[in-house]
């Protein structure tokens, strides 16, 4: 039984991998002032591995893979706002672990006249995936 209990937590620590990318919204048109710089990533939180994605057997522990897509704003004092889930694959597992990892972000935003700015149109995708 103890051998199964750290053969469950070695696979847990090292079969589960979060990928985590963060994508500004597109660059404005010329027209449009340009804040510079990028909000910059200061704080972050990798998602847990949710349970209902945790299959055990006598023998084994099964993750399942997946990935969620979210659309965020963030506000002046850079806490991820707004948070939406575009899309996500598959649907139901995932996304609460995401939602709660993103609110645990913390963004240096850009400056213009001396003023934190907020930005809007945020996407990350966390990726759930077996090593």
């Amino acid at each position: 039984m103890k051998y199964l209990l750290v053969a469950f937590l070695l696979t847990l620590i090292t079969a589960c991998s979060v990928t985590t990318i963060a994508r500004p919204a597109p660059r404005p048109s010329p027209s449009v002032p340009v804040m510079t710089p990028e909000p910059t990533l200061l704080k972050y939180k990798n998602p847990e591995f949710p349970d209902a994605a945790i299959t055990k057997t006598s023998s084994s522990v099964i993750l399942q893979n997946g990935w969620v897509l979210l659309q965020y704003n963030v506000d002046e004092s850079g806490k991820p706002v707004d948070i939406k889930v575009v899309d996500a694959s598959p649907k139901g597992l995932f996304e609460e672990a995401s939602i709660e990892a993103l609110q645990g972000w913390e963004y240096q935003p850009p400056m213009k006249d001396g003023r934190r700015q907020p930005m809007s149109g945020l996407h990350n995708l966390f990726t759930f995936k077996m090593m």
